[in-house]
């Protein structure tokens, strides 16, 4: 028990009493006789703890807007109120104590008496800071209603001060609560369109506060959901609604505690996935699609809008049983582009035997890229196309630029890519990937399908691309009876194309034409294999099949009339195979470089260009440069001097190369690709020595591709590097393996540095030139007469393009200063025209 304030005084004079009296008779004991001083320790006793008990009596409020827990929306005002009967905890922060006990709320209403015993075992002062918490959040599952957060996410504090510690009763300031967390009327629109994205019943929206997740599910549909959370400066919003997947991310938010928010929150569409799809789905531009789809006697039709990019992240859209939906698995509604997203395996089939695997509508155009598979056929039983048209449905234009293609027809009458059954499609063109196809019956593995069927022209220019034809259909070129196919052009590229019976390898199917076959000597190799009873393995088939002009590696074996050459033996030869010797051009390195999304290569010179008393000519090394680490400055830059810092459009037109004007005006004012103000257009020495012979500048754009957005086989695109002691950066082919050479941190430039690989002279030509590697060698530019950017700091490669907006070019631009902490990489960098930069031609390898 606590003792009085009295008793405690009256305790104290008879302790200082008894002091007075012992300290007496020691006094008096030393008079008589000295013996030695004996110190003995007090016996401590510990008293038990005491338990103290308190009422307290706090008035307390709830005001509106951002006090405490909502019940009622009044406009932007949220009104508030307490419960008869909530129970608030006290803490006491001077004596950092939670007290035993509670105070409840006497009656309802904005403000209420809270009243309570309390027990401590530190004590209440006068002056003590008290924190008052009504606490019973639970986030973690909301419904979206005002009701549930004031009944179940509530958590709110007041802090009050004791003004007088007598007991049993204490007194305090006023209470007034206010929130620990926001409240947020969050409302849902689509960011396509800002149209109301309505969340279904019994579907979940899940709010992130970056940390935690809070669930929130409605009981009926709405767009409309409130939702309580701990103030924060992040929001994620995500859902999946019909298979669908909407997200919103802001790190701003700037929620704090005790507020409310009104905010529209624009969802963007993200992951489509199948399984959770139930009706018809439309994927929009950059819909990413995963997941399982089977019908079920469940019509659903997935379709791809028009003009819209998708990727596809492991997909199988897959007909189960006899279909029931008439359409294809993938249905695209105008002009589309699908991408396989890397490392997966995308299945899609028709859902109708009149149907294919993939449709694109007539006069428009699919285009296929990225690095994963697709197997694409039509339904058992069908007649229609793996990738194209169906049964006397037309179908417009097929571009494959990349991925792992395996197109088949179901069963009969129409080609593995191109037309189905009586039906024609537009130009099939293949640009790289590798592509197996494979036609049913009467139909072309590549090209048209059965009974009149046609396609447009079929043109090869890269990949690995195998085609068999069903019985009558050509591998490449016409299905069997009546049908017909565009030109055939195969430029680059590994082909081997296989007839069905009656139909020739490459060229007309049984009693069916074909037009014009042209294979260039740029391809790797071509293999053609005439069917059973087929006249010839490339050219026409069988009786009334006639063929254009054949001609291959640029001599013409049929005329379209008669044979040449001895074309009909060597055309009838199964199999035919035509694999010409690698013409690299004359002072090129041998290893292609794709430039573009259509697949176009090139080769690179064998190093910088130069110039020397009249005569260009390119340098005999990759790393070789006209001037020292040093700095030196050649002793002419003139017309009898030798240099290769040359200004913007110098080809010796009307712009010389030995010009250092320092004023732009100067400089040729215009984008130089195709023009005689491009370097490449001169004659140079080792490099053909041949004026206007097809070297060239790269356009921005195409450095840009180079470097950033080519795909290779071993997906290694670049590199820095230090070759015979000269920085630099390597560029590999496009065929490059990882197995030539041990490259340290390729693909990476702005956190690493020149001496990542060290690589001497030797190392470089067996292991690296040898297998089409190119260098970039950097130190220099030129500021007028005068070479600056010693040591590597700053390197400039012109491209053809001109930026008419500040007078000035693009240019490859290559920056390492490490006193700086600068890198950097872009092909999107200008410089005056006037500046002295090196130049690196190309020449088409298509």
């Amino acid at each position: 028990m606590v003792q009085s304030k009295n008793g405690t005084k009256e305790a104290g004079i008879m302790k200082k009493i008894y002091a007075i009296i012992m300290m007496a008779a020691a006094l008096a004991a030393c008079v008589q006789i000295e013996q030695p001083e004996v110190v003995e320790e007090p016996e401590v006793i510990e008293e038990p703890e005491t338990v103290q008990t308190y009422t307290l009596t706090v008035e307390a409020t709830k005001g509106g807007d951002d006090a405490s827990k909502a019940l009622t929306l009044v406009g932007k005002t949220l009104n508030a109120t307490w419960a008869e009967g909530e129970s608030v905890t006290v803490y006491n922060k001077t004596t950092d104590e939670l007290l035993g006990g509670s105070l409840v709320a006497q009656e309802a209403g904005t403000s209420t008496t809270l009243k309570g015993s309390l027990t401590s075992t530190k004590g209440i002062s006068n002056g003590h800071v008290l924190t008052l918490k009504f606490l019973s959040p639970s986030y973690a599952s909301q419904n979206g209603t005002l009701e549930y957060i004031a009944a179940n996410c509530d958590y709110a504090e007041a802090t009050v001060t004791v003004s007088d510690a007598s007991t049993p009763s204490i007194t305090t300031t006023d209470a007034s609560f206010t929130n620990q967390q926001a409240i947020v009327k969050f409302t849902l629109k689509k960011k396509a369109d800002n149209s109301n994205l309505e969340i279904p019943a019994a579907t979940a929206l899940t709010v992130s506060d970056g940390t935690n997740n809070y669930t929130v599910t409605p009981a009926s549909a709405t767009n409309e959901l409130f939702v309580a959370i701990p103030a924060t400066s992040t929001v994620n919003l995500s859902t999946t609604i019909g298979g669908i997947g909407y997200s919103y991310e802001k790190t701003s938010a700037g929620l704090l505690a005790s507020k409310y928010y009104e905010i529209t929150v624009k969802m963007v569409r993200g992951t489509v996935y199948l399984s959770q799809v139930t009706g018809d789905t439309v994927l929009l531009n950059g819909d990413v699609v995963t997941g399982t789809f089977q019908e079920y006697y469940q019509p659903r039709k997935i379709s791809i809008a028009d003009g819209a990019t998708v990727t596809l992240d492991g997909v199988d859209i897959n007909s189960s049983g006899w279909p029931s939906g008439n359409y294809a698995g993938l249905t695209c509604l105008g002009d589309a582009t699908i991408i396989l997203k890397n490392g997966t395996t995308n299945i899609v089939k028709g859902f109708s035997t009149s149907y294919p695997g993939v449709f694109i509508p007539s006069s428009h155009t699919l285009t296929i890229q990225g690095t994963g598979t697709l197997n694409a056929s039509s339904n058992d039983s069908s007649y229609a196309a793996g990738i194209g048209g169906g049964s006397g449905i037309p179908c417009g234009n097929i571009i494959i630029n990349s991925g792992t293609i395996t197109a088949t027809c179901g069963s009969y009458h129409s080609a593995g890519i191109g037309s189905g059954d009586e039906s024609s499609c537009g130009d099939i063109t293949i640009n790289g990937g590798t592509v197996t196809a494979t036609g049913g019956s009467y139909g072309a593995g590549i090209g048209s399908g059965f009974n009149g069927s046609s396609c447009g022209d079929i043109i090869i220019s890269g990949g690995t691309v195998r085609a068999t034809g069903g019985e009558s259909g050509a591998g490449i070129g016409s299905g069997g009876y009546s049908s017909s196919c565009g030109a055939i052009t195969i430029s680059g590229g590994t082909v081997e194309a296989t007839g069905g019976r009656n139909a020739a390898g490459i060229g007309g199917g049984e009693y069916s034409p074909c037009s014009a076959i042209t294979i260039k000597n740029t391809v790797t190799s071509v293999t053609a294999t005439k069917g059973e009873y087929a006249y010839n393995s490339i050219g026409k088939g069988y009786e009334y099949g006639d063929c254009g002009t054949v001609t291959i590696g640029g001599t013409e074996y049929y005329d379209g009339s008669a044979y040449q050459n001895d074309g009909d033996t060597y055309l009838s030869t199964s199999p035919l195979v035509y694999a010409p010797a690698p013409t690299v051009p004359t002072g090129a390195i041998d290893g292609k470089f794709t430039i573009n999304d259509s697949g176009d290569k090139v080769y690179f010179s064998q190093g910088n260009l130069m110039y020397s008393d009249g005569t260009w000519s390119f340098h005999t090394n990759q790393y070789d440069m006209c001037f020292t680490s040093t700095g030196d400055v050649p002793a002419q830059y003139d017309e009898d001097g030798t240099f290769d810092l040359f200004g913007y459009g110098t080809s010796g037109h009307d712009y010389e190369p030995y010009m250092t004007n320092p004023n732009d005006n100067d400089y040729y004012s215009e984008s130089i690709a195709d023009t005689e103000y491009d370097w490449g257009v001169n004659a140079i020495s080792n490099g053909g020595n041949t004026a206007n012979s097809g070297w060239r500048t790269l356009t921005s754009n195409e450095w840009e591709y180079l470097l950033k957005d080519r795909d290779t086989d071993s997906n290694v695109r670049y590199a820095k590097a230090t070759v015979n002691s000269v920085e630099g950066l390597i560029i590999f082919p496009d065929d490059w393996s990882k197995s030539y050479y041990d490259i340290n941190n390729y693909n990476e430039y702005y956190e690493v540095y020149y001496s990542a690989n060290e690589i001497s002279s030797s190392a470089w030509t067996s292991s690296l030139e040898a297998h089409g590697a190119v260098f970039l060698p950097v130190s220099f530019y030129r500021n007028e007469g005068t070479i600056c950017g010693i040591n590597g700091t700053l390197s400039n490669y012109w491209s053809s393009t001109y930026n008419p907006y500040e007078r000035s070019a693009y240019c490859l631009t290559l920056i390492e200063d490490k006193e700086r902490d600068v890198n950097q990489l872009s092909a999107f960098g200008t410089a005056p025209t006037h500046l002295g930069a090196f130049v690196r031609l190309v020449k088409d390898a298509n």
